[in-house]
């Protein structure tokens, strides 16, 4: 069947050779940095005011941080070149912060989701050479057209416009899907990563 149940769980690590997609193979001297927030669900939903969250590792470590602005369910995170950043939020929304990390405007053009569970809209990653060609890359969950009880986790690539007027995605084109799609409203992982030889890696499980 090309369904499964999701009492079977399976891992699996994908790379995609980016090179097959139009994108040449990249320097080393090139790095990407994607901040994969794990902690921002309990520390930048705190409070619309900055304000102090102090948190603990599981080794007892203790970060102290300044909460500066507050999201809905946020997911990813990824800086730009020029210092503005992006922000997914689960129910869908993605955000253009400013140098500050202040909210600058919502981003339009986002793929659509239907947020249940864990899922929705997930990672966000910025292409390496981004400066030339504004290249972003978005993953969320889909639900299956024909079986509303499926679901799975796709990724597109997009183009991002910023303006003095806010900022939208343009030139979305799939890129990858998850196949099968499984029973539940799981997240799926679908991180996303830059190897330094061109390769998008994409790390999947059900």
């Amino acid at each position: 069947m090309q369904k499964k149940s999701m009492q079977k769980r399976n891992m699996q690590k994908q790379s995609v050779k980016t090179r097959s997609m139009n994108i040449r193979t990249l320097p080393r001297k090139i790095a990407l940095i994607v901040t994969l927030v794990a902690t921002s669900y309990g520390a930048l939903a705190q409070s619309n005011s900055p304000t102090q969250v102090e948190m603990t590792g599981s080794e007892g470590t203790v970060l102290m941080g300044r909460a500066i602005t507050s999201f809905d369910n946020p997911w990813a995170m990824a800086f730009l070149p020029d210092g503005h950043s992006l922000v997914t939020e689960k129910t869908g929304a993605m955000w253009l912060l400013d140098e500050n990390q202040q909210k600058r405007a919502k981003v339009d053009n986002v793929p659509k989701v239907t947020p249940r569970g864990q899922g929705g809209l997930g990672d966000v990653i910025v292409h390496p050479d981004f400066v030339s060609n504004n290249t972003i890359y978005v993953s969320y969950v889909e639900r299956d057209a024909n079986d509303d009880a499926f679901s799975g986790a796709v990724i597109e690539r997009a183009t991002l416009t910023i303006t003095d007027k806010g900022a939208s995605l343009s030139n979305r084109e799939l890129i990858w899907r998850q196949s099968p799609k499984v029973t539940g409203n799981g997240h799926y992982s679908h991180r996303m990563a830059f190897s330094p030889d061109g390769y998008l890696f994409i790390y999947q499980f059900w």
